[in-house]
């Protein structure tokens, strides 16, 4: 298997990234991967709060998410 094209990793560290992980028992290849999703999601949230910093918290939530804003429900006339 090639490395990603674009990508700057050689075919030989590749293939020792491959090995690696080839040997590595599969809960911790779990583990890895989790890290890694935290990691990307932790990232993601950071570019957006800096692109934005004047959405709130729920609104960085949305967008993380990848759906349309939330809009809070009308106000009950009754209350």
């Amino acid at each position: 298997m090639l490395p990603p094209r674009g990508s700057d990793t050689t075919r030989e560290a590749a293939a020792v990234q491959r090995e690696v992980l080839r040997r590595m028992p599969p809960l911790r290849r779990l583990d890895l991967a989790l890290e890694m999703s935290l990691l990307a999601r932790s990232l993601h949230r950071a570019r957006l709060r800096a692109a934005h910093p004047d959405w709130t918290e729920l609104r960085l939530r949305d967008a993380m998410l990848g759906i349309a804003p939330s809009v809070a429900p009308p106000a009950d006339p009754a209350e």
